[in-house]
Parts: structure tokens; C-alpha cells; sequence
């Protein structure tokens, strides 16, 4: 059996670190919980018990959800919350929707958020402290799974259920679901989210045919914050491919 000094074990841990992870109960604010050693941490084996169970690092509790689909005889499975979005892992996609918010939005432009902000997210104020403008939420239907755990109005100068505004000239009432009818719905907009880019629903119809129902959706958008002539073009131009591909699947026919 080998003896080692206590004073010779940062020197120990520093070979081992080379070709594995050490987890050691380490002390950090005077704090000791297990976590990954890294040269300068101080390992504490002197505390009996850290202050979180060493089964919240060796067996992190956590939850994917996954979806399936056949695509060419074959079984798809992706995680639910990429939606059939082009990205290949949830961190890719928030990676470039807060890159992209931050290109387009200033310190004092205003961003009307059409809900389902996150979904069973555990990190909503860290990337809300990075998200540029004044930030204004429309609440969706997956927006209690974190605003029960966040203080919205740090981060929101409001938060609604249903909005009516102006933007520009142009009236709009916002809502995170997509309405047929609204005040001066003639001379104003309809702005909604919720239905990604969903245009198999029996509603979707009626939304299509009115080009004052624009939908705000990520998917449909660039995955980016957008003008109101930026959403009324968007909209045109997916409004006009989904009509088109329906009048080549009835040619075809």
C-alpha cells in the first residue's frame, strides 16, 4: 500500500485530471459540494457532508422529450423541443436565435415576444440578461413552465395576455393565439404565434385567406426579431408557397 502526503495530493488529482474527470467534494464561498477538480479548486476531504447529495453530479436528474416519425421507412426520434427545427441540438438553437435577436435589436428598440418564451427551461434569466431592447411578453401556453420560477418583470416592461397596440401608423391587437376577429379589424393587424408553421389544422384555412393574420412564429420568420413589414412580407411569401404547392398537388392529381 502506498502512502501519499496530504500536501502531495493537488499533485495526484493534476496526474489523474490528465486523462479522466475528478469529482472531489470541493469548497467554494466556504461551501463544500461535490463538482469537477480543476487546478487552484480546494478539495475539502475533511467534511463528512456536502451541502447538495453527491447524487445530484453522478446522477443529475433531467428530462428530454423526444418525438418519432417515419421519414423514408425509417424511425426519426429528435428531441421535441427543436420542434423539426434545422438545428442540430437544443444549445445550437438557442445559440442562434440570442446571436440573431442581438444582430437586429438595440438597447432601446421595443420586442414584442408572442409567447411560449421557453419551454421547461431551468436557465430563462441567463439568457434573458443577454437578449438587447426593451422586451415585452405576450404569454403563451408553455410560458407557466418558467415564469413560476423567474420574476418576469426584471426582464419584461410588460406582460400580457393580450395586447392591443400601435406600431408605426398601424393598429395591431397581439395575442400569443391566432384570432379571426378583432377591433378595427379591417384597418389593423392580427399578430399571433402558437402554431409554428402548422398550415395542416382545419383554422388555417381562414388564416391564409386574410393577409391582415400574421403569424410571428420563429420557424416563419428567419428565426430572428422582425419589422412589421418584415412580417407582413414573411407572411406573404409563406402564405403564397403553401398556396402554390396545393395547386401543384391538385394539378398532379
Amino acid at each position: 500500500m502506498y502512502r501519499i502526503l496530504k500536501a502531495d495530493l493537488d499533485k495526484l488529482y493534476a496526474v489523474m485530471a490528465e486523462t479522466m474527470d475528478v469529482f472531489l467534494p470541493v469548497k467554494n464561498a466556504g461551501k463544500t459540494n461535490f463538482e469537477l477538480w480543476a487546478s487552484g479548486a480546494e478539495a475539502d476531504l475533511d467534511t463528512l457532508k456536502t451541502v447538495k447529495s453527491p447524487k445530484d453530479v453522478f446522477f443529475p436528474q433531467s428530462e428530454t422529450l423526444y418525438s418519432c416519425n417515419r421519414e423514408e421507412g425509417k424511425l426519426k426520434i429528435t428531441p421535441e423541443e427543436l420542434c423539426d427545427r434545422p438545428f442540430d441540438s437544443i444549445e445550437e438553437m438557442n445559440d442562434t436565435l440570442i446571436r440573431n435577436w442581438n444582430r437586429k435589436v438595440r438597447g432601446n428598440d421595443s420586442v414584442y415576444v408572442l409567447g411560449d418564451m421557453f419551454f421547461r427551461c431551468d436557465y430563462a434569466p441567463e439568457i434573458l440578461s443577454r437578449l438587447n431592447g426593451q422586451k415585452h411578453l405576450i404569454v403563451g401556453n408553455h410560458d407557466s413552465s418558467w415564469m413560476t420560477k423567474v420574476d418576469a418583470s426584471l426582464y419584461f416592461k410588460s406582460v400580457s395576455t393580450l395586447l392591443e397596440t400601435s406600431v408605426g401608423t398601424s393598429g395591431a391587437t397581439l395575442c400569443h393565439y391566432p384570432l379571426v376577429t378583432w377591433r378595427h379589424q379591417s384597418k389593423s393587424y392580427m399578430i399571433h404565434g402558437h402554431i409554428h408553421n402548422d398550415t395542416e389544422s382545419d383554422f388555417w384555412p381562414l388564416l391564409c385567406n386574410n393577409p391582415r393574420i400574421l403569424n410571428a412564429g420563429a420557424d416563419i420568420n428567419g428565426f430572428e426579431p422582425v419589422t412589421l413589414e418584415e412580417l407582413i412580407h414573411n407572411n406573404e411569401v409563406f402564405k403564397k408557397e403553401y398556396l402554390k404547392k396545393i395547386s401543384e398537388e391538385y394539378t398532379d392529381c
